[in-house]
């Protein structure tokens, strides 16, 4: 049986049991790709861990509050200027990063924005990827393309035919799509993060 010869309603029906299928299987498939991690979270990178617990910003945050603590950042109101030689007084990539950001005058809120800081938190994000702790987006970006590319083959087979009244599948579409990405997105975690 070739679902896209099923008129309107009937193709409606089986989209409607055919997403929360793809999605229920995305969830499963991601569960066995997600692989055991290469060695346990390193406990003393504050950062990673905070990438863990909320996101790139999250860790650039926490390296500003670690080196503002340290003294190698010193804060002028709503901006911050590091502290004379502190760049070459850490090993770690992403306070060197954000140290440098500041060697003139920056105001906190734009430290986001800095390419040598952007570049560390990658390079951050893809260590915690490669060790199995954080989630990449290809697969999740699979699923909603297979959900999309199905509609999308009925709506033109449906026009081809002289048939206009899609806006239902659109419709169907659109909630199958959301309900795929606040299900299968999860802040990127994996279960060994």
């Amino acid at each position: 049986m070739n679902p896209f010869d099923l008129r309107g309603p009937q193709f409606l029906a089986f989209y409607a049991v055919f997403a929360p299928v793809v999605i229920a299987a995305g969830r499963w498939i991601r569960g066995l790709l997600e692989r055991a991690p290469t060695g346990p979270p390193r406990l003393s990178d504050p950062y990673g861990l905070a990438m863990l617990q909320g996101d790139a910003a999250h860790a650039a945050r926490t390296a500003v509050l670690a080196l503002l603590a340290r003294g190698d950042l010193v804060r002028e109101k709503d901006a911050v200027t590091a502290a004379p030689g502190a760049a070459a007084r850490t090993s770690d990539p992403l306070e060197r990063a954000v140290l440098e950001a500041c060697a003139t005058k920056r105001a906190l809120h734009r430290l986001s924005d800095n390419a040598g800081v952007v570049r560390a938190l990658a390079t951050r994000r893809a260590d915690l990827e490669r060790r199995g702790l954080l989630a990449d987006d290809a697969l999740h970006t699979r699923r909603l393309h297979l959900l999309v590319a199905m509609s999308a083959t009925k709506i033109l087979i449906a026009l081809r035919r002289g048939r206009t009244n899609v806006e239902f599948l659109v419709i169907l579409t659109a909630a199958a799509a959301w309900a795929a990405y606040a299900v299968l997105k999860r802040k990127g975690v994996t279960r060994a993060g």
